[in-house]
C-alpha cells in the first residue's frame, strides 16, 4: 500500500512537472478571440455614427473601479476567484491601469535584458505577478436578440477571461485589441465579468522593449452589442489618380451573418464636410455562418489631398439595413486621399519626396505608466506640431486607436510599428526570430497591426518591428503585406541583415538606426540605389543631448535619397516619486526595483520632453532643424536673402513674414512682408529700401520669423513656424579698451595683496594660491568663493557612454592639481596694476594668469594654457566664481533665452535677454551640466538694487549659473535626482572660453563631433570684470 502510494505521488508530480502552460507555450496565442478587423464602433444612427463620439446604445464601456487580487506568482493565485458568486476580492483598482501604479508589485525598466534568465518559452515562477480582476455589469434590454461581444483595447501580457464563472478564452498580444464573443455566457440581470493577467508569458520574449515592465488592463474595455447580420470589417482604399488631382476610393465591406436571415442592404455615403459627394447602395444575400465582401469604387474630381501639411479629411459612413430598410448598425471613419510609393529610390506621398522630420514615441505617463489619457495624447500631437514635427513612429507597439485618430485630424505621418521585438536574444542573428514556435506569434502580431489600423490616412509605413533580427516570419510578413495593402510601404530595420536572408528582400526602406553620415554615403545609399534611407531611430536624446542635428539635416538636404529620419526619443519616462517630505520627482530604472535586480538605469530618460509634457531645451533646436521655411545671405551689403520654402504642399502665401533689425542686441527697426512662394521654390527678397545704413563698428543682427496668417489645426493665429537670424556686420570688439588711469593703491601682506580703487573697490589675492578671493563693494565682499581656473564639467550622459571621465579624469579639479610658482604684481605705466600667476604641474599643464585693475575695480583677466602632460579631451576651459546669493538678476547679450551648447544653438537667436539665476537652470531628471549659454557679448550679474559685475570679451564668452555647486551634478550615488540637489547659499557662475559640444548621435560610445571638441593645445583667453553700482 504504502510503495502504491509513492507511486502515485511521484506519477502526480511528474505530470505536474509537465504540464505546459498556455503562458509558455508559444503555439498557443489565443484560444476563442475573435478575427482581426478594422477598429470602429457600432452606432444606432447615422447622426450619431458621424459624431463618432461612443454616444450609442450598442456601446458600454466597462472602464471604472473593478474587484482585484494580486500575487506573486501563479501558485499563490486565487484559483477558485472566477467561479459565479464567489467572495468579493481583496482589493479595488481602476481600469485602465497598470498595477504596479497602484501599489502591486513595482515598475522594473529594462533595455536588451529580459527581466529574468531568458530560457525561452519559459518564464519564472516564483516571480510572474498575476492579477485578478472581477466586476458586474448589467445587459440592457434592447440587447436581447445581438451579439454581444467584450473588447479589451491592450492587456499586459496575457489573460484569460471569465464569464459567469465559464471560461471563454484566453488571449496574448498585449497591445492590440482582443475580443470576444460572450452572447451565449450571458444571463438576464447581473452578469459577473472575471479577467486573470500574467505579467511574463512565453510572449515576454517578443516584447523585449526599451520601457517600463508593466502589467494590467492598459486601454479600453466595452461591450459591443451587434446585430445578427454586422459589419466585420472593411477597407477603405482612398489614393490618387496619376495626376494626383483625382480620388480614387476602392472601399471593400465585409458582411457577417449569424442568423437565418439572409437579405442585407449596405449603404456607403462619403462627406466632404457635410455635403455627400458619393452615395452608393447594394444589396446582398448572406448565408448563415458566412462572411460575404461587398465592393465599392469610385473617382472623387478635384479631390482634397490628404498630407501632414494639409490633413484634409473626409467622412467614410457604412450603414447595415435589413431587407425592410431598418438600420441595423452604422459606423463612420475619417479617411483621407494619398498615395505612397517607391520611385527613383525615393518614398513619394502624393508625388513629392518628403522628408520625415519624425520622433519615437512610447505612451508613456509618470502617473499612469503606459495608460494614455485623450488629454495627454492631444498634449502630444498639439507640442509636435508647435515644433515642426511631421511624423511619428509608435515605437515599439500599436498605439491607442485615438492616437492614429489625432494624427489623422491634425496631420502627421505614422509608421506603425508591430509589438514586437527580442533584441536580448540578438541583434544581427537573432534565435527568436529563426525559432519556428514563435513564427506563429510573430506573423499574428503584423497581421493584426494591419487589420486594426488599416483605414488611418495618417499611417504611411507599416514597420514589421524592432531589434529582432530577421528569419522567414518577416520574410512572409513583408510579402503578405504587399499582397493585402498597395497603400503604403512596409520597413523593418533589421531587415536583410542576418546571412541567411540577406539576399531576400523584406523591407522597403534602408532605416538602419544611428547610422554615422559616412556609412550611409558608403556603404547604404550605394548598395541600395532603389530605396531611400530614413533612419528609424536617430540622435539619441538622453538627458543634456540632441547635438550636431544640424549637421545631420545639413546632410539630409544634401542627399535626395536620405529622407530624414525618427529621434529617438519623444518624452522622458520617468515615474512620479514623492520624497519623505511629500516633495514630487522623477523616478528611473533602479528606483523601483528590488536591491540587486537588474535595470537599465537612466536609459528611459531619452525625451525632447520631460514626463509632464514640459518642454526640454533640446526641442526648440528640433524645431529649428525641423522647419518647413529657409533663408540664407545673397549679400549683405546689399541685404539680399534667398527664401527655400521646403514645404511640399503650401504655398507661402498662409505666413507673415516679419523683420527685425537689432544694434548691439536691441530692435532699432521691423517689418513685414506678404509674400507668395510655391512649394519647393526660391526665391529672393532685400531689406536695402527698409534699412538705412549701418554706423561703423557697431554690431547688426537682422531676425526673420514666419508666422501663420490663420489658425492651423491645434496651431493659433500667429504661430511662428519657421526663423532666421543673420549678422550682417561684426564690430572689431565688444568692449572698449583701458584708458590712463588715477593711481591706485595696493597694500601687501605675507598671505595677500589689496588693490583698492578710486572708488572704494577693494580686490584681494591670496598670495600662497594666486586667486582672487574678494571683490568688495562698499565693505561688502561680492564673492562666497575664490575665481578660480576650471576645466571640467559634470558628465552628461553621452559623456558616461564614451567614457569621458575616465578618459579625461586628468582635467578634472584642474585648482587643487595645480601648484602657484610665482604670485606677483607691479604697477603699469598707466597707473594701472597688473597681479601675476604662474600655475604648474608637470604631468598636467601650465596657466600663466593676469589680472589687471584699473582705478574703477574693472579687471582685465586673461590667461595662457600650455599643456605639459595631461592628456584626454579637455570638457572645458574657463574659470569659476561664487557670488552673495543677492545677486539673483542675469541680463545678457549672447544666445538665448533658453539653455544652448556649442553644438546645439541654432534656434538660439543672439539677443539680450533677462532671467533670474534660478531659471537659467535645467532640472534634467538626472543631474549633470546644465543650463549653459553660449556666444555671450556681455554678461551682468545683479541684486535687486542693479548693483552688481558685468562679464564681457572681444573674444566672446559662454557660461552657466545657477544656485548650486558644479559637482552637485556629478554623477554619485547621493546625486541621482533633482531632490538630491539643493540650492545653495551662492550664485555659482561659470565664465568659460570654451565647453565641448554635449554630442548626440549616440549615448554608448560616441563623442561630439571635432568641431565641438577640446584638444589640450596652447589657448589664450581674456575677459573682463567691471562693477555695476547703483
Amino acid at each position: 500500500m504504502k510503495t502504491r502510494v509513492s507511486f502515485l505521488l511521484l506519477f502526480t508530480s511528474l505530470m505536474s512537472f509537465s504540464q505546459v502552460f498556455d503562458w509558455e507555450n508559444p503555439e498557443v496565442i489565443a484560444i476563442n478571440k475573435e478575427a482581426p478587423h478594422a477598429y470602429f464602433v457600432s452606432y444606432d444612427s447615422e447622426d450619431n455614427a458621424l459624431k463618432d463620439e461612443l454616444n450609442s446604445s450598442h456601446y458600454k464601456s466597462l472602464n471604472g473601479i473593478w474587484q482585484f487580487n494580486w500575487s506573486e506568482n501563479s501558485d499563490k493565485r486565487d484559483k477558485t476567484f472566477y467561479k459565479l458568486n464567489s467572495k468579493a476580492l481583496k482589493y479595488r483598482i481602476p481600469v485602465p491601469s497598470n498595477w504596479e501604479m497602484h501599489g502591486f508589485g513595482y515598475p522594473f525598466y529594462a533595455n536588451i535584458t529580459y527581466p529574468f534568465s531568458k530560457n525561452k518559452p519559459l518564464v519564472p515562477h516564483d516571480y510572474n505577478p498575476v492579477g485578478q480582476y472581477k466586476r458586474e455589469f448589467d445587459i440592457d434590454a434592447s440587447w436581447a436578440n445581438k451579439e454581444i461581444y467584450i473588447h479589451f483595447g491592450a492587456v499586459k501580457c496575457a489573460f484569460y477571461l471569465w464569464v459567469n464563472g465559464k471560461k471563454v478564452g484566453y488571449s496574448q498580444g498585449s497591445k492590440l485589441p482582443a475580443e470576444f464573443n460572450i452572447t451565449s455566457y450571458l444571463k438576464e440581470g447581473k452578469n459577473e465579468l472575471a479577467v486573470e493577467a500574467y505579467k511574463f508569458t512565453d510572449a515576454s520574449y517578443i516584447e523585449d522593449i526599451d520601457f517600463w515592465r508593466l502589467a494590467g488592463i492598459e486601454r479600453d474595455v466595452f461591450l459591443h452589442a451587434r446585430p445578427k447580420l454586422m459589419l466585420q470589417d472593411f477597407f477603405a482604399k482612398s489614393t490618387l489618380d496619376e495626376s494626383l488631382e483625382n480620388g480614387l476610393m476602392d472601399l471593400s465591406v465585409d458582411i457577417k451573418n449569424v442568423s437565418p436571415k439572409k437579405s442585407v442592404k449596405v449603404v456607403v455615403k462619403l462627406y466632404d464636410g457635410d455635403t455627400i459627394v458619393y452615395e452608393s447602395t447594394q444589396k446582398r444575400s448572406v448565408k448563415k455562418g458566412e462572411v460575404s465582401e461587398l465592393n465599392f469604387k469610385t473617382f472623387i474630381d478635384n479631390v482634397k489631398e490628404w498630407s501632414a501639411e494639409t490633413p484634409n479629411l473626409y467622412t467614410l459612413l457604412i450603414a447595415v439595413k435589413d431587407s425592410d430598410d431598418n438600420l441595423l448598425e452604422c459606423t463612420s471613419h475619417q479617411i483621407g486621399f494619398r498615395t505612397v510609393m517607391l520611385k527613383n529610390g525615393q518614398l513619394l506621398i502624393n508625388g513629392q519626396p518628403v522628408l520625415f522630420k519624425g520622433v519615437n514615441r512610447h505612451e508613456h505617463d509618470p502617473n499612469l505608466g503606459h495608460v494614455m489619457t485623450k488629454e495627454m495624447m492631444l498634449k502630444d500631437i498639439e507640442l509636435m506640431k508647435k515644433f515642426n514635427i511631421n511624423a511619428v513612429r509608435t515605437s515599439h507597439y500599436p498605439n491607442d486607436p485615438y492616437w492614429y485618430k489625432l494624427c489623422n485630424k491634425y496631420g502627421l505621418y505614422v509608421i506603425d510599428e508591430a509589438n514586437i521585438e527580442a533584441h536580448g536574444y540578438g541583434w544581427i542573428v537573432n534565435e527568436v526570430a529563426r525559432d519556428p514556435s514563435y513564427y506563429k506569434s510573430i506573423t499574428d502580431r503584423i497581421q493584426r497591426l494591419f487589420y486594426r489600423d488599416k483605414n488611418n490616412p495618417s499611417v504611411v509605413i507599416w514597420s514589421m518591428g524592432n531589434e529582432t533580427g530577421t528569419g522567414q516570419p518577416f520574410v512572409d510578413s513583408y510579402n503578405w503585406l504587399k499582397k493585402m495593402d498597395s497603400t503604403r510601404l512596409v520597413s523593418y530595420d533589421r531587415a536583410e541583415v542576418d546571412p541567411d536572408f540577406d539576399h531576400v528582400r523584406h523591407t522597403d526602406i534602408i532605416g538602419y538606426m544611428y547610422a554615422p553620415i559616412a556609412d550611409i554615403k558608403k556603404e547604404h545609399l550605394p548598395a541600395n540605389p532603389n530605396r531611400p534611407f530614413i533612419w528609424v531611430e536617430y540622435a539619441h536624446s538622453m538627458g543634456n543631448s540632441t547635438g550636431n542635428l544640424k549637421e545631420l539635416w545639413d546632410f539630409v538636404r544634401t542627399e535626395p535619397r536620405v529622407q530624414g529620419g525618427f529621434i529617438w526619443d519623444w518624452v522622458d519616462q520617468g515615474l512620479t516619486l514623492k520624497s519623505s517630505s511629500g516633495e514630487e520627482y522623477w523616478g528611473y530604472g533602479g528606483d523601483f526595483e528590488p536591491e540587486g535586480k537588474p535595470h537599465a538605469g537612466a536609459f528611459c530618460l531619452n525625451g525632447l520632453i520631460f514626463p509632464d509634457r514640459t518642454v526640454q531645451p533640446a526641442l526648440w533646436e528640433v524645431k529649428k532643424q525641423y522647419q518647413n521655411i529657409h533663408m540664407t545671405v545673397l549679400d549683405s551689403e546689399d541685404l539680399t536673402f534667398e527664401i527655400f520654402n521646403e514645404n511640399f504642399f503650401t504655398d507661402l502665401a498662409k505666413f507673415n513674414l516679419e523683420w527685425e533689425l537689432l544694434k548691439n542686441g536691441f530692435s532699432v527697426s521691423s517689418g513685414n512682408l506678404h509674400l507668395e512662394g510655391a512649394p519647393l521654390s526660391k526665391q529672393s527678397i532685400s531689406l536695402k529700401n527698409n534699412i538705412t545704413n549701418f554706423e561703423a563698428n557697431q554690431e547688426y543682427i537682422v531676425n526673420f520669423h514666419w508666422k501663420l496668417k490663420d489658425a492651423q489645426g491645434l496651431l493659433n493665429k500667429g504661430h511662428e513656424v519657421a526663423k532666421d537670424q543673420f549678422i550682417i556686420q561684426n564690430p572689431k570688439a565688444f568692449t572698449t579698451h583701458l584708458n590712463t588711469f588715477d593711481a591706485i593703491k595696493v597694500k601687501e601682506s605675507n598671505s595677500q595683496i589689496d588693490v583698492i580703487s578710486t572708488n572704494n573697490i577693494i580686490i584681494k589675492f591670496d598670495k600662497l594660491s594666486g586667486n582672487l578671493i574678494a571683490y568688495e563693494v562698499k565693505g561688502n565682499n561680492w564673492l562666497t568663493a575664490p575665481l578660480v581656473l576650471n576645466t571640467w564639467r559634470a558628465p552628461v550622459d553621452n559623456d558616461l557612454g564614451a567614457k569621458m571621465p575616465e578618459k579625461s579624469f586628468k582635467w578634472k579639479d584642474i585648482e587643487s592639481n595645480l601648484k602657484a610658482e610665482r604670485v606677483s604684481w607691479k604697477k603699469l605705466p598707466d597707473n594701472r596694476v597688473m597681479v601675476t600667476t604662474q600655475k604648474s604641474n608637470p604631468d598636467i599643464a601650465n596657466f600663466f594668469v593676469n589680472y589687471t585693475i584699473d582705478d574703477k575695480g574693472k579687471i582685465k583677466v586673461q590667461y595662457v594654457f600650455e599643456r605639459t602632460g595631461g592628456t584626454g579631451l579637455m570638457p572645458r576651459i574657463g574659470m569659476n566664481l561664487k557670488l552673495i546669493n543677492r545677486m539673483k538678476d542675469v541680463r545678457y547679450f549672447g544666445r538665448g533665452p533658453h539653455e544652448n551648447y556649442p553644438d546645439r544653438k541654432t534656434a538660439a537667436f543672439l539677443g539680450i535677454y533677462k532671467a533670474s539665476v534660478e531659471e537659467c537652470y535645467v532640472p534634467y531628471i538626472r543631474p549633470q551640466e546644465n543650463g549653459y549659454r553660449t556666444d555671450t557679448r556681455w554678461l551682468e550679474v545683479t541684486n535687486d538694487k542693479n548693483s552688481g559685475l558685468r562679464f564681457s570679451s572681444h573674444q566672446l564668452l559662454n557660461f552657466n549659473i545657477n544656485h548650486f555647486n558644479n559637482e552637485d551634478f556629478e554623477i554619485t550615488g547621493k546625486n541621482r535626482h533633482t531632490i538630491d540637489i539643493v540650492p545653495r547659499n551662492h550664485v555659482n557662475l561659470n565664465i568659460d572660453y570654451k565647453q565641448m559640444g554635449v554630442g548626440g548621435d549616440t549615448s554608448w560610445g560616441l563623442l561630439p563631433y571635432q568641431d565641438y571638441l577640446i584638444f589640450p593645445e596652447p589657448m589664450k583667453y581674456t575677459f573682463f570684470i567691471e562693477p555695476i553700482i547703483n
